[in-house]
């Protein structure tokens, strides 16, 4: 009874520390040497692989272990793949210290085999190793999705910077808001889309954005402004320079001009199109300041300022106060004659200099200090980012009003 009892508990044993092998579902794993990635770029791509799960069904892995043999590495690859992820279809891109291995798994399997020589070389032109991974896992959803995916969102002959589908513009106010937008492409570099939808096609706000704007023919560097008035929701979905250039900070900034004037806020209707002239305007001031290298985020907010119609109205405001104490006072000096000349102030005779000499008396000094040229800046409210149906980096966040 005691020789079987051993038995079964080494059977059990056996079983649990295999188990806990590949009890760890991280997305990324390195060996015990682990300080190729700070704990938050960790947590980041992570946390995208695990949205593209959640979105595509795929489980992309990455592994460094210079612990793996040489010649066990194809098998703990395998293996690996085999014991980890749920989704349909599974990538790995496991190295040790001389080798790596791309296995895969599910429909997808034999082309992205056929192109893991492509996939390691896109791997390979990251600068960091941040970069190799991401670069790494979205061509492995590039590579998936374009053989799977089926685009939901509106299809368009050609990439136009208005599209108002919810038909909440006339003509004459479309025209003229795609020829500003057409004009903030030429003088930025940054293509700036404007969408109205009715309808999400089952997609999330975010998914949307993206993949209007990656299925739809945009260069590479742009934003898009998703609006839907029957959801209530604004979107802003951001690529490339703009990621860098159009914080999250800034994105709440550019709501903050628009929402008002969708609801109605200074006007009993909405007012769409100067929603999308503000749009324009916010979007402008924000690229032009950070194309000169001021990039607004929490820690450098865009300065309060007013518009020209609140100057013209303090203006107006504060002339008509001093014109009328002026007429005031004016009409209290009734006994008061105009003289041309001083003389008829002077008593003849009564001034007389007996002597004159310069004294110094005492000296002030004031010292201020010089400003100092500091070119620091924070990154609060700075752009986070994820992975789009394309296999593109995206940013951007929304608003719901």
């Amino acid at each position: 009874m005691k020789k079987i009892f051993t038995i079964l508990f080494s059977i059990l044993l056996i079983i649990t520390c295999s188990s806990l092998v590949f009890a760890d579902d991280d997305y990324i794993y390195f060996g015990e040497n682990d300080n190729y990635l700070s704990y938050e770029d960790e947590k980041i791509l992570e946390e995208d692989l695990t949205n593209i799960y959640n979105n595509y069904g795929i489980d992309i892995y990455y592994i460094f272990d210079t612990s793996i043999a040489d010649d066990d590495i194809i098998e703990f690859s395998q293996n690996y793949l085999e014991n980890h992820g749920l989704g349909e279809n599974k990538v790995i891109l496991c190295q040790n210290e001389n080798y790596y291995v791309i296995k895969a798994s599910g429909p997808q399997e034999d082309y992205i085999l056929e192109n893991k020589s492509e996939l390691w070389n896109t791997y390979l032109t990251g600068e960091t190793i941040r970069d190799r991974i991401v670069n790494y896992y979205q061509f492995a959803v590039k590579l998936i999705n374009e053989q799977i995916y089926i685009p939901k969102v509106k299809l368009i002959d050609s990439p136009v910077s208005l599209c108002d589908f919810e038909d909440l513009l006339d003509d004459d106010e479309e025209a003229k808001i795609s020829q500003y937008l057409d004009e903030l492409y030429k003088d930025t570099g940054i293509r700036v889309v404007a969408v109205t939808i009715d309808d999400l096609n089952n997609l999330t706000r975010q998914d949307y954005a993206d993949d209007f704007y990656d299925y739809n023919g945009y260069p590479e560097d742009g934003m898009v402004l998703l609006l839907s008035m029957s959801n209530r929701f604004v979107y802003i979905s951001t690529k490339g320079k703009a990621m860098d250039f159009v914080s999250e900070y800034s994105i709440d900034y550019i709501f903050d001009e628009i929402i008002p004037e969708i609801n109605g806020d200074y006007d009993e209707d909405n007012n769409y199109y100067e929603a999308f002239i503000k749009y324009a305007d916010a979007t402008r001031y924000v690229l032009e300041n950070s194309i000169q290298g001021n990039v607004f985020d929490n820690n450098n907010p865009v300065p309060d300022s007013f518009g020209i119609k609140h100057i013209l109205i303090g203006a107006g405001a504060g002339l008509g106060v001093a014109l009328i104490v002026i007429l005031i006072l004016f009409g209290q000096l009734k006994s008061v004659g105009h003289q041309r000349f001083a003389h008829n102030y002077i008593v003849d005779g009564s001034f007389y200099l007996t002597g004159a000499a310069d004294r110094f008396i005492n000296k002030t000094v004031t010292k201020t200090a010089r400003p100092k040229n500091d070119s620091s800046s924070g990154s609060g409210g700075g752009s986070s980012f994820h992975t789009s149906s394309s296999g593109s980096s995206h940013g951007g966040h929304g608003r719901s009003f």
